[in-house]
């Protein structure tokens, strides 16, 4: 009987085989924890409570069931093996419990394993150390790539298991005395689930105590006083190292006495032993009178043969050394003078070599002389040099306006004084040509002004977007950016028709972001975008546009996630061309091609420099990509602006060499007219600043534009060329209105250089 009540209790388990038809009590999950098994973060355990488990239970992770094992009725472990990615995913949150008839419990997010700090060794650190000073840290949950945070600097960590890592600081750090904090944070951004926006992950803050170093740190008290001879057998010697006085910084030693033995006696400080007399059988010493010296010592002769005589060393072997006179100059060849001094600006203190040697030392002495400079060169560092070796001075002052029609130029290259090695430039001025007005240093063609468009609807104030014409359609289309007011990234789409603009509602989109890039490929009839930031997530995903809905492409090989990348379509060769972009701080150079199915890298023989916030424009008539500046990241906080010009014709990348240029910019904006078979730049910024400057590219060289009127100085903004229209047309940006102050705008501007008139 006891048997059979077994049974019929096995059936009607929470999770076990129930009665046919019959489901059994439903599993209830109340929470989920996780910890990391292993430093590279793809192997997680997570324990799971909750009530109305058995051992028939499996806990289940998007679906897919998870090796798990029966502690109690109120709790289940589980092992998940992932890539790291999950934490970054929105939807990879959904942990359930099983039973194999189906029964389901609620679902409950995948939390991320809490980053925690238990102990920190050592716990206080004197401030200002001589060097980097190693911590180690003891807590929970350690991965690879795990970073610290201490005083406003991060740190990489070295992580040795999921609950140890150690991490060094710099001196530089640990400056002053108080009471920082160590935090710790995930290498990875987290996703989804309660997490809310995506972030890093913090630990709490660990406290150090950084104490004031005492007034001895550094006193190695390491220089007793000499020892004495007490009397003839006794030596007073001192105790190394002594002991520092921390109110004063003296150190003082302990005296301890020492007896000479074996016969010796106390000379100089030290015990030796007597010296033997001149007849001594082992005299093998210099005669001092009748006493035979210490080998090492000198006198005025050795011990002559007779015994107690001594007999005198001569003026060419004036040293007794070992019982015979020597000359101590043979094999001393002076030939290493002193180094050679600066007595002045233009005189130089030389040594003649070889020196004298003075047989009686062996040293050597050298005669001093004095050598002037010739008239180019100064003394620096004990030799005459001409400071303008090497310097070719070919960077003139920038060109300014004297007038609306005069420029201030500077002869270059310019003459290089020696004596300071700087260059001076004689100043010229040019006039401007007919026609033309001074503008920024530089004479420029007047032309149409911009004309500001007044849309009785217009997209949101925005920076980072991207915009491209869509020719079939006669549509100059808009997507994303970022909205500085609210503090997030768009996913808009808007069109501009020429007098009003028009938000679009597709019923699919990419996600939210900026700093993207948009191509139009004419052929397809196409929109295509790629890429773009959201925050700290960098995108590698592919969209297209067909004028009413977005469609995600998926190419096997798509270049990696990047933002601040540029785009251009490429119609000869029906391909859209990608260049370069930043990840993670560090900008790249490489060359992709879209052609409307997969991403395929080309490998030219040479490139641009790795950069970002540069622009493409695609030159139809001479069938060429043509790119324009950028910032070149040397670092995270190092970086070079750049003002050069290449061009892209399908194999290689090839460097123009233009008279004239924009100066060095980032954030800019180019657009193709087709109609007059020019690239037209507008603004961008660097370095604090930014422009308002028009210029035009004819394949060989640029020419600045002067507008009689122009949008604010302004960079993050975009341009676009209504062929229909034969208008260049501009939105938005993030204009400078005064010094640095930026202010987010939302304004349309269309340029037609022609003068043509809708």
């Amino acid at each position: 009987m006891g048997l059979m009540w077994a049974l019929a209790l096995g059936l009607l388990s929470a999770c076990g085989p129930g009665v046919q038809g019959w489901m059994g009590p439903q599993p209830q999950l109340e929470a989920v924890t996780t910890t990391f098994e292993s430093v590279d973060g793809t192997t997680v355990r997570l324990q799971v409570s909750g009530s109305q488990f058995t051992h028939d239970c499996a806990v289940y992770w998007k679906g897919r069931a998870l090796p798990t094992t029966f502690v109690s009725a109120t709790e289940l472990t589980a092992v998940l093996s992932a890539t790291t990615d999950i934490w970054s995913d929105e939807d990879a949150d959904e942990i359930t419990v099983r039973s194999p008839e189906g029964a389901l419990s609620s679902a409950r997010p995948l939390p991320h394993p809490r980053l925690e700090i238990l102990s920190i060794s050592p716990k206080a650190i004197q401030a200002k150390p001589e060097g980097p000073v190693r911590l180690t840290v003891t807590g929970r949950n350690f991965v690879i790539g795990t970073q610290a945070s201490f005083e406003s600097s991060t740190y990489l960590t070295t992580v040795r298991s999921t609950d140890t890592l150690e991490v060094e600081l710099p001196a530089s750090a640990l400056q002053s005395p108080g009471t920082p904090s160590l935090q710790l944070s995930t290498p990875w951004p987290l996703c989804g689930g309660d997490m809310g926006p995506c972030g890093h992950i913090l630990s709490g803050p660990h406290f150090l105590w950084v104490d004031n170093p005492g007034q001895c740190q550094g006193v190695a008290c390491n220089q007793p006083p000499a020892s004495t001879c007490l009397d003839a057998t006794t030596v007073q010697q001192y105790v190394s190292p002594g002991t520092c006085a921390p109110s004063t910084t003296t150190c003082s030693y302990s005296p301890q006495r020492v007896t000479c033995t074996g016969g010796q006696q106390c000379s100089g400080g030290r015990c030796v032993t007597p010296p033997p007399t001149c007849n001594a059988s082992n005299c093998n010493g210099c005669c001092n009178g009748t006493t035979c010296v210490a080998v090492s010592s000198q006198s005025n002769g050795r011990c002559g043969s007779g015994g107690n005589s001594c007999e005198a060393c001569g003026s060419s072997e004036p040293v007794c050394q070992a019982g015979a006179c020597v000359n101590l100059c043979q094999g001393v060849t002076c030939d290493q003078p002193p180094a050679s001094t600066c007595l002045d600006a233009t005189t130089v203190q030389q040594y003649v070599s070889p020196g004298t040697c003075a047989p009686s030392t062996g040293t050597c002495s050298y005669s001093p002389q004095t050598v002037a400079c010739a008239s180019e060169s100064v003394c620096q560092a004990g030799a005459c040099v001409n400071l303008c070796q090497g310097v070719t001075c070919d960077q003139p002052p920038a060109s300014t306006c004297l007038d609306a029609t005069t420029v201030r130029q500077y002869v270059s290259p310019g003459t290089c004084a020696p004596s300071t090695g700087a260059c001076g430039y004689s100043p010229q001025t040019v006039g401007c040509a007919s026609g033309q007005t001074c503008v920024n240093g530089g004479c420029a063609t007047n032309s149409p002004p911009w004309r500001q468009a007044h849309p009785a609807t217009v997209p949101s104030v925005r920076r980072g977007y991207a915009m491209v014409y869509d020719s079939a359609r006669q549509r100059v289309v808009l997507f994303g950016g970022f909205d500085v007011q609210h503090n997030q990234p768009l996913n808009d789409t808007w069109e501009w028709d020429g007098t009003n603009w028009e938000q679009k509602a597709p019923a699919a989109a990419p996600r939210s972001r900026a700093y993207h890039a948009l191509a139009y490929d004419s052929t397809r009839q196409r929109v295509v975008l790629f890429g773009g930031s959201r925050g700290s997530d960098l995108l590698d995903d592919t969209w297209e546009w067909d004028g009413t809905d977005w469609v995600q492409k998926s190419p096997s090989n798509p270049p990696y996630a990047r933002e601040r990348h540029a785009l251009a379509y490429d119609s000869a060769r029906q391909r859209v061309v990608l260049f370069g972009g930043q990840r993670f701080g560090v900008s790249g150079g490489d060359t992709w091609e879209w052609d409307g199915t997969n991403w395929v890298q080309i490998f030219p023989a040479t490139a641009p420099s790795a950069r970002l916030g540069h622009a493409l424009a695609y030159d139809s008539a001479r069938q060429r990509v043509v790119l324009f500046g950028g910032s070149e990241m040397k670092s995270v906080s190092e970086y070079v602006v750049l003002n050069d010009t290449w061009e892209w014709d399908g194999t290689n990348w090839v460097q123009e060499a233009p008279a004239a240029a924009p100066g060095v910019r980032l954030s800019h904006a180019l657009a193709y007219d087709s109609a007059r078979q020019r690239i037209v730049l507008f603004g961008g910024g660097g370095k604090g600043s930014s422009w308002d400057d028009t210029w035009e590219w004819d394949g060989t060289n640029w020419e600045q534009k002067a507008p009689a009127a122009a949008p604010g100085a302004r960079m993050s903004h975009a341009l676009a060329y209504d062929s229909a229209r034969q208008r260049v047309v501009l939105f938005g940006g993030r204009e400078r209105k005064s010094g640095t102050v930026f202010v987010d705008v939302n304004d349309t501007w269309e340029w037609a250089p022609q003068g043509s008139s809708d």
